[in-house]
């Protein structure tokens, strides 16, 4: 059970660290075909508080990750070991 709701988790968590460094990059660039003009330069603080959040959150999301695939490695290597 656990290790179904945990690949929920994985996969809504992958989402918004996605959703959040596409919003960086529409925040830094601009995108000129919906007038959406680069923020950036007025508000550096904010930019670089974003960028600083997404990257412990893409940490985050990496060792949530290893965690999930050691622990599958744990529940199922018994199975799998033949005496």
């Amino acid at each position: 059970f656990f290790f179904f709701f945990s690949q929920v988790m994985i996969v809504a968590v992958s989402g918004s660290v996605g959703a959040g460094w596409m919003t960086l990059l529409m925040i830094n660039e601009g995108d000129v075909y919906t007038n959406w003009w680069p923020v950036c330069g007025a508000f550096s603080s904010f930019c670089g508080e974003m960028l600083a959040a997404l990257i412990v959150s893409s940490f985050a999301f990496v060792v949530a990750l290893l965690l999930i695939v050691w622990t599958l490695h744990v529940s199922v290597d018994p199975f799998l070991v033949e005496e």
